[in-house]
């Protein structure tokens, strides 16, 4: 019982039981997706309750304090990466999230177009939040932090103080929000993109 999954992979590769391997490996990313979801939930429920406590703005205050506690020595980590890793940091990104979506490239950028957020903000859109009307945790009216956009995602004004921040840095990154989704959920052709511009 006190053996990891992890360690139970290691041990796999290690007695080239190949099949065994890659089976643990699938069990290893599906546990840990609930996990996550759950997360994602638990930071969607604290910002209604900040929003039916404080106003919709305290949530912009909550996020722009997160964003600019957490993230400054992470992006600028980012500055020391080639373009082709810089790509690859935020491709992963999406794939922690378990995200849908596809790459395109051209002459000036390359932009890691998200048709399927998994993340908390994808997420509410798609399903709603647990035991709450399904509107809970999307702004009432649009705002400059909302990407002037009424019904967004409160776990989503990450994004717009994301832009704040690599503009400040000179990172040549572009989040563009997208709802992806309708009223009922369902897929709609209005995408989540990061544009990683090459200069």
């Amino acid at each position: 019982m006190l053996v990891t999954l992890k360690d139970k992979v290691v041990e796999a590769i290690k007695a080239g039981k190949k099949d065994e391997a890659i089976t643990l490996v699938q069990e290893l990313y599906e546990k840990f997706k609930p996990l996550h979801d759950r997360y994602c939930d638990w930071i969607n429920l604290l910002f209604v309750y900040i929003a039916k406590k404080l106003g919709e703005e305290a949530v912009k205050d909550a996020t722009e304090m997160l964003v600019t506690k957490i993230y400054p020595p992470m992006f600028e980590q980012l500055k020391k990466l080639s373009y082709e890793q810089l790509v690859n940091a935020v491709v992963e990104l999406h794939k922690a999230h378990y995200s849908k979506f596809y790459v395109v490239e051209d002459e000036e950028k390359t932009v890691i177009v998200v048709t399927g957020c998994n993340s908390g903000g994808g997420r509410i859109l798609r399903d709603g939040l647990p035991q709450l009307p399904r509107k809970e945790g999307l702004t009432k009216k649009a705002w400059p932090w909302s990407f002037n956009k009424e019904g967004f995602p409160y776990y989503c004004v990450h994004a717009y103080f994301f832009n704040k921040l690599f503009k400040q840095l000179g990172l040549n990154i572009e989040v563009q929000w997208g709802k992806m989704y309708d009223e009922k959920g369902n897929p709609i052709d209005e995408s989540c993109k990061y544009v990683i511009y090459k200069k």
